[in-house]
C-alpha cells in the first residue's frame, strides 16, 4: 500500500515571521514562495506544519483505496454495502483467485495486502470501542484522542456530516455537543483541527 503523504505549498512569505517558523519552513524544504514539496502523512510531519499553518497551504495525496479486503478470503465474503462516490471515478473488481496468484507472485505485494486487511481489522475495533460508550460525548472524545497528535490537536479526517455518522448520532446533536465543550474550555475548533484544550477533563470521559 503507497504511503499517504501530503503535498505542502509556501503561499505567504516567511519574510517577518519568528525564528522559529523560518527554521520550520526551511526544514520543509520551501525556500522560495510557491515551492511545493511532498511529505510523508505523518505526526512529525503534521506537527511542523501546525506551526506555519498560516504560510502554507496543505493538501492530502491518498492512494486508491481497496473495499472489503479482508473479506475477500473469507467462506462468506459476499458483502452488502453501498458506495458514494464524490467525483468521476474507476471501479476495479478483482476475484480471489486472481488476487491470490497476483499475491503469491509479488511478495512486496502480499506484504501490502496483509497491512491493509490490518488496517481495515483495527478500524473496525476502534469503531466497535468508540459505539460500545453510551453517550455521544465520550464518544466524540475517544475519537478525538485517537486522532490527536503530540502537539495536543487532533486533526479530523471527517467533515461534521460524516463524523456524525461515523459516531452513530445526528449531526445536530454533534454540532451541539461541539459548541458545548468549546464554552466548557474543554476544546477549541478551527476548521477541521481541534484543540485540546484540557486534556484531564476530556479524559474523564472515556
Amino acid at each position: 500500500m503507497a504511503e499517504k503523504k501530503l503535498k505542502i505549498t509556501l503561499v505567504k512569505s516567511p519574510i517577518g515571521a519568528v525564528p522559529k517558523n523560518k527554521k520550520t519552513v526551511e526544514a520543509l524544504g520551501l525556500r522560495k514562495l510557491n515551492k511545493t514539496v511532498e511529505m510523508p502523512d505523518n505526526e512529525a510531519v503534521r506537527g511542523m506544519i501546525w506551526h506555519v499553518r498560516h504560510l502554507v497551504k496543505v493538501e492530502e495525496i491518498i492512494a486508491p483505496r481497496a473495499f472489503a479486503t479482508p473479506h475477500l478470503f473469507g467462506e462468506n465474503n459476499i458483502l452488502p454495502a453501498t458506495f458514494t462516490v464524490s467525483k468521476d471515478s474507476i471501479l476495479l473488481m478483482a476475484t480471489r483467485t486472481s488476487v491470490f496468484k497476483l499475491i503469491s507472485s509479488v511478495p512486496q505485494l502480499l506484504h501490502s495486502f496483509l497491512c491493509v486487511t490490518g488496517n481495515c481489522n483495527e478500524c473496525t475495533v476502534t469503531r466497535l470501542r468508540i459505539l460500545s460508550y453510551k453517550n455521544l460525548r465520550s464518544r466524540f472524545v475517544y475519537y478525538l484522542m485517537e486522532h490527536r497528535t503530540s502537539a495536543g490537536i487532533a486533526l479530523l479526517e471527517h467533515n461534521q456530516v460524516q463524523l456524525a455518522d461515523y459516531l452513530g448520532v445526528t449531526r445536530p446533536a454533534l454540532s451541539k455537543e461541539i459548541n458545548k465543550m468549546i464554552k466548557e474550555g474543554l476544546i477549541s475548533v478551527d476548521k477541521r483541527e481541534v484543540t485540546l484544550l484540557n486534556m484531564q477533563g476530556l479524559k474523564e470521559y472515556i
